[in-house]
């Protein structure tokens, strides 16, 4: 998941989100929020 990472950079530093590209955050964060629940919160952030 670490494109999940390098998509969430690149929209902090402003880089403008396609649909598309919106649509693979909000699955990233899903996916983020059911392997935190799985691991209790030690992940590689």
């Amino acid at each position: 998941m670490a494109h999940c990472a390098d998509m969430r950079q690149q929209i902090r530093q402003g880089t403008p989100v396609s649909p598309d590209m919106q649509r693979m955050v909000t699955y990233c964060q899903h996916m983020d929020h059911t392997m935190g629940a799985q691991r209790g919160r030690s992940g590689p952030y």
